[in-house]
This record gives structure tokens, sequence and C-alpha cells, in this order.
């Protein structure tokens, strides 16, 4: 079987590893999950700006936007929730 990866998909698993692997540099769990956040916010914010509209009617960007934001908080929390448990472990 054929595996679709949608945008939410890989949103949040781009999230998930760079909380993760920002939780590995920044050591203050809630730090990571923003800066990681932020960072796929404004990468989807970019493309959404720069590629022109195909249609008329209202625009949803900022639907999008929202959407973005909750699937990328929730995955970059998730990476960072992972990387402290792992380090925990170790200890």
């Amino acid at each position: 079987p054929q595996i679709a990866m949608g945008l939410e998909h890989i949103i949040f698993l781009g999230s998930l590893v760079l909380g993760a692997l920002l939780h590995l540099l920044i050591p203050r769990r809630g730090l990571a999950v923003l800066v990681a956040t932020a960072a796929m916010v404004v990468y989807q914010a970019i493309d959404l700006f720069s590629t022109p509209s195909t249609g008329g009617g209202a625009s949803m960007w900022p639907v999008a936007l929202l959407f973005i934001a909750a699937y990328a908080a929730t995955g970059a929390a998730l990476g960072a929730l992972a990387t402290s448990a792992i380090r925990s472990r170790k200890r």
C-alpha cells in the first residue's frame, strides 16, 4: 500500500525532529519548543506568501498558519519531551 504524507504530517515530523535536536543544544525545553515552532511557522509563512494565489475568494492563510502552529508546537513538544526522557534515563 502507498502511504501519502500530507503537509500536516511533514510539519509534525519535521517539528518532532527539530524539537528533539534543539533540546539537545538548548537545555531549556520550553525555549527549544518555541524556537522549533517559530522556525516551522516562519518557513511555512514564507512559502504561503511567495506562491501566487491561484483562485479568487477569501484567502485562507490565517487559518493555515494557525493549524501549522498547532501541528508544529505539538511535534516540537513531543520531540523535546522524548529528548528529556532519554537524557534522564542515561543519568
